[in-house]
């Protein structure tokens, strides 16, 4: 898949939730990479303590909602980063990395609004 098709793909993903979860996120920042940066997997290492090999295909950073206060001093945008490429490697095709690219993005949308890791699996996500 192009760097383009996976592009149209996290935007028709965006365009096609729900408007009670579109309207509630704000100042979030929605990239997409090739790779984790060595920071980003060394962080997530450490979050799930594992020196294995890691497959990340999505990553939210920033301040869940559910932890904002209004007395907190504005913050950059949170962002949501999703590596075309380990996405690519982990789907067997074009279909699959569609709706993986789908899955990704609610999973770390899902983090924004609170949710942990294991609720989203809970939640198929």
């Amino acid at each position: 898949m192009t760097e383009e098709e996976f592009q149209n793909v996290v935007e028709e993903a965006i365009d096609t939730l729900p408007d009670e979860f579109r309207e509630h996120i704000d100042n979030v920042e929605i990239v997409i990479a090739d790779w984790p940066d060595s920071y980003q997997s060394s962080k997530m290492k450490q979050k799930y303590a594992t020196e294995q090999k890691f497959v990340l295909l999505g990553l939210y950073e920033g301040v869940p909602l559910k932890h904002r206060s209004v007395f907190q001093t504005p913050h950059l945008p949170d962002r949501i980063t999703l590596f075309r490429k380990t996405i690519e490697q982990y789907c067997s095709g074009h279909d699959d990395m569609v709706e993986q690219i789908q899955r990704t993005l609610l999973h770390e949308i899902g983090h924004y609004f609170g949710l942990s890791d294991k609720r989203l699996r809970e939640l198929g996500f």
